[in-house]
C-alpha cells in the first residue's frame, strides 16, 4: 500500500464519515442501548471482521519480523505506532465497501437467531448451506436473485399490510417438509404439468427446507413457500422483509414486500396461478413436461435474480427426490 493511500485510509474526515475510530472505547457500548437492532447486529459483526483482520496484519507483520530485525526503523515506538494503524486499518477495511464478506455472513446468521429476517437464503439454516446457496427471492419480477428486474414491481402494498416481517420454521427437517409441502404440490405439479419433486425443489430452496418461512411482526406465517412478491397489483395481505437481491456483480440487501396467505393451499394456489397467467413464463410452461427445462425457462424468464437459481434447485431436487421415494411418492409427470 502506498502513502497516498495509507493517508486516505487515516484521514480523520473519512473516518468520522464512514467508519468508527479503534480508539473510541464507547462504540460497543452505544450499540447496547441503541434502539436499531438490526443495525446494532450489522456494527457487531463489523467489529469481529475488524478483529478477524487485525489478527491477519499481527501475523503477516509477525512473519516479516525475521527481515526487520537489523532494520534502522525496527523499534518500540515504530512498532507502537505501526499497531496503531493496523487496528485502525483493520477496522475501516471491516466497514468500507462491505468489507471481505465475513461481517455479512455473520450478520445473516445473527439475524436469523434473533429473527431479524434479511434475506432469504437457500439450504438450510447453517454456515455451509448459506454457502452453497444465497435463497432467491423469486417474488413476482425478480428480486431476489436471478438477473434482471422483473416486471413485478415490489414498492407498493395496500397500507393495511404488515410492514415489518420476520420468519419462522414450517418444519424441522427434510423430511418433514416434503410431507407437509407434497399434498398442495402435488396439486400445482399436475396443473402445471411439472414433476412435483422439481416443484417440491423450489419451495425447499425458497424456504431453507421449511426452516425460514416469511411471516407477519405477530407471528402468523405467510404460507408464502415460493416467496412471491407483492406488488400494487397484489389486493391481498402482505409483509416486507429485507432479501438479498444480485445486481450483475454481487449481492446487495434490499428490502421486498411478499404475499401473504391464509394457508399452504391458497399459496400454492396463487403460484400456479402467478405462472400460469404472466406472459414471461410461457416458454417455461411450454417446456413443463422436462422438469429442468421448466426451471431454467422460469430463471431465463427472470423468476429470481440469483444467477444460479436453476442450477440449486436441481441441486436440492436429489435431496427431494430421495424424500418422496422413502413416502413411496412417484413424480408424476414429465421427466427431468
Amino acid at each position: 500500500m502506498n502513502s497516498l493511500n495509507s493517508a486516505r485510509f487515516m484521514d480523520p474526515a473519512l473516518l468520522q464519515k464512514n467508519v468508527d475510530a479503534y480508539t473510541d472505547l464507547n462504540s460497543l457500548q452505544k450499540l447496547k442501548i441503541t434502539e436499531d437492532k438490526d443495525e446494532a447486529l450489522r456494527k457487531v459483526a463489523e467489529q469481529f471482521e475488524s478483529m478477524f483482520l487485525n489478527m491477519m496484519l499481527k501475523s503477516m507483520r509477525d512473519a516479516n519480523a525475521v527481515f526487520e530485525k537489523d532494520s534502522m526503523f525496527n523499534s518500540s515506538e515504530s512498532n507502537f505506532y505501526r499497531d496503531m494503524y493496523d487496528q485502525q486499518l483493520s477496522l475501516t477495511l471491516s466497514q468500507r465497501n462491505g468489507g471481505i464478506g465475513i461481517a455479512d455472513t455473520l450478520y445473516r446468521q445473527m439475524a436469523r437467531r434473533y429473527e431479524k429476517e434479511i434475506a432469504p437464503v437457500g439450504g438450510e439454516a447453517s454456515l455451509s448451506e448459506l454457502k452453497r446457496s444465497i435463497r432467491p427471492n423469486p417474488a413476482a419480477g425478480v428480486p431476489p436473485s436471478n438477473v434482471s428486474t422483473p416486471n413485478v414491481s415490489t414498492s407498493s402494498v395496500s397500507t393495511s399490510n404488515d410492514s415489518a416481517g420476520t420468519r419462522i420454521p414450517l418444519s424441522q427437517s427434510p423430511e418433514e417438509f416434503v410431507a407437509t409441502v407434497l399434498p398442495a404440490v402435488q396439486k400445482a405439479a399436475d396443473k402445471l404439468d411439472v414433476p412435483v419433486s422439481v416443484l417440491a425443489a423450489q419451495s425447499a430452496l425458497e424456504t431453507g427446507w421449511g426452516n425460514s418461512v416469511l411471516a407477519h411482526s405477530d407471528g402468523r406465517s405467510t404460507f408464502n413457500i415460493f416467496n412471491i412478491k407483492a406488488d400494487d397489483r397484489w389486493q391481498g395481505d402482505s409483509v416486507e422483509l429485507r432479501s438479498l437481491e444480485f445486481n450483475g456483480s454481487s449481492f446487495v440487501p434490499q428490502k421486498s414486500r411478499f404475499r401473504s396467505y391464509e394457508s399452504l393451499a391458497a399459496a400454492v394456489d396463487d403460484y400456479v396461478a402467478f405462472i400460469k397467467n404472466n406472459p414471461r413464463y410461457q416458454q417455461a410452461l411450454a417446456a413443463s413436461a422436462d422438469g429442468q427445462r421448466y426451471i431454467e425457462e422460469l430463471a431465463e424468464a427472470g423468476y429470481a435474480t440469483d444467477p444460479a437459481y436453476a442450477e440449486k434447485i436441481m441441486h436440492t431436487h436429489e435431496r427431494v427426490a430421495t424424500e418422496l421415494a422413502s413416502l413411496g411418492q412417484p413424480d408424476g409427470r414429465g421427466s427431468l
